[in-house]
């Protein structure tokens, strides 16, 4: 069982398989993240109209990137995720180079309330990863209305992957262009 074409044909090459023997499967996702009121978070908070990164804090995911590019915007940055085992100094790290505008949520249970409400609440979300099979969290985000940006290591579904902008994973520069570019771009009803 694959999640995504990519990794079907990335199985089928290292194990040596029938690509036809594989199926693919995607995950599913919960309906709250695109109907849950946005309020709950931005009440908790105090903020609206955010960067959000949902992914546990690590180095693969890389954010400490996106806090680079972030560093000196107008912009609020959220980060939700837990830290893992062996990525306490990572973390360290990331609170070291944040600036006043990040905060760092911790980590919330998947069906809390809180964490589908802080994707309606947040106008785009990041995922600079170097690496990623299938990011749930990408299309959780796209359910919720965010709009959204992706290093170019992160696999997009075909039929999708025209409306998402991407960028080089270990480039600050590049990402905090296009976090700009779409955080100054009007919102549209659809």
């Amino acid at each position: 069982i694959a999640l995504n074409e990519p990794e079907r044909a990335q199985l089928s090459k290292i194990f040596s398989l029938d690509p036809n023997n594989i199926v693919t499967i995607p995950n599913g996702l919960n309906k709250q993240f695109g109907s849950i009121d946005p309020s709950l978070f931005e009440q908790r908070y105090g903020i609206k109209d955010f960067v959000l990164n949902v992914a546990s804090v690590e180095e693969r995911k890389n954010q400490l990137t996106l806090i680079r590019a972030m560093k000196g915007t107008p912009y609020p940055l959220v980060i939700i995720g837990k830290v893992p085992p062996g990525q306490e100094n990572y973390m360290e790290r990331c609170r070291q180079e944040a600036d006043g505008n990040v905060t760092f949520a911790g980590g919330f249970a998947h069906n809390d309330p809180i964490l589908a409400s802080a994707y309606r609440a947040a106008k785009l979300f990041v995922l600079p990863s170097t690496s990623e099979v299938m990011p749930l969290t990408l299309y959780e985000a796209a359910v919720a209305g965010c709009r959204i940006l992706v290093s170019q290591n992160v696999p997009i579904a075909n039929s999708i992957n025209h409306l998402i902008p991407t960028f080089p994973p270990g480039s600050p520069t590049q990402l905090r262009a296009l976090i700009a570019r779409e955080m100054e771009r009007p919102s549209t009803s659809d």
